[in-house]
């Protein structure tokens, strides 16, 4: 009988606001009933994610802005990984800041297994490929399961072969995380009880993929290993079964996961569904997608009534830095956006909220295109405003680190000053001239900034952080 823990090793202290907190505790304890299945195989889930929480609760809270948050993180990651017992470890690595747990894990002896749903095999190939070159990362502990962990692989003898494998199996994702309904009523009802957690509604993912895929600061490496998880066999079981749950869990929203919606005949299918359900729906588009007519008119006329969410992948508004980070819009084309937008809601019985997704330190020639950017924010969040049309700024903070590398190496205004070994890369912006620059809160003043974010968190995961647990 082999002993294997179970990580969903989402090390970002903001997981409690996100769609994310659904996906971590929820899929990890239907991974876990399902493997348990297996003869010779034990695997136990350990809580990672809620105990990390609960270590950032103790900290003091008299500054918002914490300074080297990183190492802090990195010190709670290693008392973590100490309490676990087995010497196997199976590990979900969603986003790049939960590199830093299977790191950990490696310094500490421990045999590390990474696949598990949603984990960003591109990432984790980036991390081999930087920790390869330094023999004292233990990398001969290191297992990489491609695409994924499910239910029809005999986990047992992938551990005692020890050896990378892409799996040749078709693999429906809601299979392994939608098979268990008393388990998602379990994790929801267990949120509630023990975390900051309230649950609105589900996550639901149709495919993983971006029709651009060419920011340099994304880290997720979408396209790599593209899955559509919805198609036309599947989606009306799918559809059925989230309302199932929904209604038992008094809940009436889905929140779909994927870094760019499509309306494709099945996406339509589901919508439609939903509708006559009466289920709102939260969706992440573009620039480019608001600028479309055919887009802009699903979700403002034909689905309007069951959207009450629309995130939006701004980043900045400086035609400079959008260039410097090779996003696929400009200042023009957003305003462009925003007024159709703002427009749009006037006429809408219950406008839908629009989240601006934006960064913070991002990449910039000088201090006055900085000055700029938020000059623009200003401009836009007074658009909205003046025409009662909702919307909040969800900032976070640029992190460089050893897959997107290449994306920064030859860009004038980072000064990479870490090694590629550490996969997390230090890194300083710096001027025209070559100078540092100063964070973007020392140049715009913090009133301002928190001014501008209203209530919103920051989710800083690199110098600095906003405490807000």
């Amino acid at each position: 009988m082999l002993n294997v823990t179970y990580v969903y090793a989402s090390c970002s202290a903001d997981a409690s606001r996100s769609n994310a907190a659904f996906l971590i505790p929820g899929h990890s304890r239907i991974m876990t009933k399902v493997l348990n299945n297996q003869k010779q195989l034990k695997v136990t889930y350990e809580d990672i994610y809620l105990k990390l929480l609960l270590e950032y609760r103790k900290k003091p809270k008299n500054d918002l802005l914490v300074d080297k948050n990183f190492s802090y993180q990195k010190s709670i990651t290693k008392k973590l990984v100490q309490l676990i017992k087995d010497e196997y470890i199976l590990v979900t690595a969603h986003s790049s800041i939960d590199l830093i747990f299977i790191i950990e894990c490696l310094n500490q002896g421990k045999k590390v297994i990474v696949g598990g749903p949603l984990t960003k095999i591109y990432t984790i190939d980036k991390l081999k490929n930087g920790l390869g070159k330094n023999k004292a990362n233990n990398l001969e502990n290191l297992l990489v399961v491609r695409p994924y962990i499910n239910k029809h692989i005999n986990l047992y003898d992938i551990i005692k072969e020890w050896k990378d494998i892409d799996l040749d199996v078709k693999y429906d994702i809601n299979e392994m995380f939608y098979s268990d309904e008393d388990v998602c009523l379990d994790t929801i009802k267990y949120c509630n009880e023990n975390t900051d957690i309230r649950f609105h509604g589900l996550s639901q993912q149709f495919s993983n993929t971006c029709s651009w895929n060419k920011c340099t600061f994304c880290s997720y490496g979408f396209n790599n290993y593209p899955i559509k998880f919805v198609n036309e066999n599947n989606v009306h079981d799918i559809a059925s079964y989230n309302i199932s749950l929904l209604k038992k869990a008094k809940m009436n929203r889905v929140y779909i996961g994927d870094p760019e919606f499509f309306f494709s005949k099945v996406n339509r299918i589901y919508l439609d569904i939903l509708k006559r359900h009466n289920i709102q729906v939260g969706i992440f588009a573009s620039i480019k997608n608001m600028n479309d007519d055919t887009y802009f008119n699903y979700v403002f006329d034909e689905y309007k009534d069951i959207f009450f969410k629309v995130s939006i992948g701004l980043e900045c508004m400086n035609d400079s830095m959008l260039k410097l980070i090779n996003k696929n819009q400009t200042v023009e084309t957003i305003f462009k956006a925003a007024n159709r937008i703002s427009e749009a809601n006037k006429k809408i019985k219950n406008p839908i909220n629009v989240s601006w997704l934006s960064m913070f330190n991002i990449v910039a020639k000088n201090k006055e295109d900085i000055i700029s950017n938020y000059e623009n924010f200003f401009k836009l969040k007074k658009l909205f405003h003046d025409n009662n049309s909702p919307c909040i700024f969800d900032f976070s903070e640029v992190i460089i680190t050893a897959f997107n590398y290449e994306k920064y190496a030859d860009n004038p205004y980072i000064r990479l000053t870490g090694k590629e070994t550490d996969y997390f890369i230090t890194h300083d912006r710096i001027d025209e001239d070559g100078n540092i620059l100063p964070s973007d809160i020392d140049i715009i003043g913090y009133d301002k900034f928190k001014e501008l974010r209203s209530e919103q968190p920051l989710r800083f995961t690199g110098k600095y952080m906003y405490e807000h647990l």
